[in-house]
C-alpha cells in the first residue's frame, strides 16, 4: 500500500518540477518582454540596434518552435513600430513632408535640402544627410526644435547654428545639419 503513495509522492514531485519549469520560462519571457520596453525609451539608434540583436538571438534560440511565432503574433504592433522610425523609399516623400512641415510652422520660407541623392553608410546604417535652414525668433526656434524631436523617425542633429545680426535680437537663422536613418532596404 505505500507503493501507490510513493508513486503519488513522485507524480507530485514531477508536475512541481513541471511548474517550476514553466514558471522560469515565463519569467524569462517576462524579463525578454521587460527588457524590450526598457530598450525602447533610451537613445532611439541604440534600442533599435539592440532590439534586433535580441531578436535575432531569440530565433535562434526558438529556431524551428512555435514560441518564435506565437512572439511575433504577439508584440506585432512593436515590431511594426519599430520599421516605421526607419523610412523606405515609398515613405521617403511623407518624411520629408512631415519634416517641410515642421520647418514651415515657424518659418514659410525655411528649406530644406538632401545632402545626399541616396543614402549614406555611417556607423553600419543607412542615413540620408539633410541641411535645413530657417530664419525665426530664438523662441521659436526653441518650439521648431522640441517639434522637430517629435517627429516619429531617427533623426541625429550633427551640427547647430544660431546665427543673429549685430543689434538685431528678434530674429535669428538657425542652421541644422541633420541625419535621417533609413530602412536597411531603402534604394531609391
Amino acid at each position: 500500500m505505500s507503493l501507490p503513495v510513493e508513486a503519488k509522492t513522485r507524480h507530485h514531485h514531477h508536475l512541481a518540477q513541471i511548474f517550476i519549469l514553466i514558471s522560469f520560462a515565463a519569467l524569462g519571457l517576462t524579463a525578454v518582454i521587460l527588457g524590450l520596453l526598457i530598450i525602447l525609451t533610451n537613445q532611439q539608434v541604440k534600442k533599435i540596434a539592440l532590439t534586433r540583436q535580441e531578436l535575432v538571438n531569440l530565433s535562434q534560440v526558438t529556431e524551428g518552435s512555435q514560441s518564435l511565432q506565437d512572439f511575433a503574433l504577439n508584440h506585432q504592433a512593436d515590431l511594426a513600430a519599430l520599421d516605421y522610425v526607419f523610412p523606405t523609399e515609398d515613405d521617403f516623400v511623407y518624411v520629408l513632408q512631415d519634416i517641410e512641415q515642421v520647418v514651415s510652422a515657424v518659418d514659410p520660407q525655411g528649406v530644406v535640402k538632401l545632402g545626399a541623392s541616396k543614402p549614406v553608410i555611417v556607423a553600419n546604417r543607412q542615413v540620408i544627410p539633410l541641411t535645413i535652414k530657417l530664419t525665426t525668433t530664438p523662441m521659436n526656434a526653441i518650439i521648431f526644435l522640441r517639434q522637430f524631436e517629435r517627429l516619429p523617425y531617427i533623426l541625429e542633429i550633427t551640427n547647430l547654428e544660431l546665427i543673429t545680426s549685430p543689434g538685431q535680437t528678434d530674429l535669428a537663422e538657425v542652421m541644422l545639419t541633420v541625419r535621417l536613418y533609413v530602412a536597411d532596404t531603402f534604394n531609391p
